[in-house]
């Protein structure tokens, strides 16, 4: 259970990274996406969760004792490469680019 703890966070990060930069390239009146204040703080609370179950899901690696299987690393990059999903859908409940291509690809 914690190693899927630990794959869910990096895919998570992840996904977090994808839709900061697909913010940054897609505009709306002329405007990066990104530059909207309710996309910001959307971004931003999405940070803020990801940062607290990285944080707990660390708690618990180090509690258990198992940093030594887990080896580091390994498990984050490969989780985030592997499972490119995104928490993106509650923007698009809010109107945050219903029906792009970029938002359906990660959901």
């Amino acid at each position: 259970a914690i190693l899927m703890a630990v794959e869910q966070v990096a895919a998570a990060s992840r996904c977090l990274d994808l839709t900061v930069q697909w913010c940054r390239d897609r505009e709306t009146f002329g405007r990066p996406l990104i530059t909207r204040q309710s996309v910001q703080n959307t971004l931003a609370e999405m940070a803020r969760r990801i940062d607290v179950a990285r944080v707990y899901t660390h708690h618990l690696v180090e509690q258990r004792g198992l940093r030594e299987k887990l080896s580091s690393p390994l498990p984050l990059n490969a989780a985030a490469s592997a499972r490119p999903r995104s928490p993106i859908s509650s923007a698009r409940g809010r109107g945050g680019g219903t029906g792009s291509p970029a938002l359906t690809a990660c959901a």
